[in-house]
């Protein structure tokens, strides 16, 4: 739906980088408290400008079908695995 992020304190590891990739790319917004969030939404829509922004971004980084490549490239290798194997 290309809509901005508003991201919370992210879970030590993998998403550590995830979080610190999606602000900085623009992607999503940071907050310390969940109160916040209704705020952000409120200046969001009054600055249309930098949701649209934040919006054209999420489509550029965008990959709805990375679950589906992610399976195939697990099948490639697992097919050549094998094959070498006999």
């Amino acid at each position: 739906k290309e809509l901005p992020l508003i991201l919370l304190e992210p879970i030590k590891g993998q998403e550590v980088k995830n979080f610190n990739y999606l602000t900085k790319m623009g992607v999503g917004i940071y907050t310390r408290e969940i109160k916040e969030i209704p705020e952000i939404v409120t200046h969001l829509f009054r600055h249309p400008n930098k949701l649209n922004l934040m919006r054209s971004k999420a489509r550029e980084l965008s990959r709805p079908n990375s679950a589906g490549e992610i399976a195939r490239l697990l099948l490639d290798l697992a097919k050549e695995r094998s094959t070498k194997e006999d």
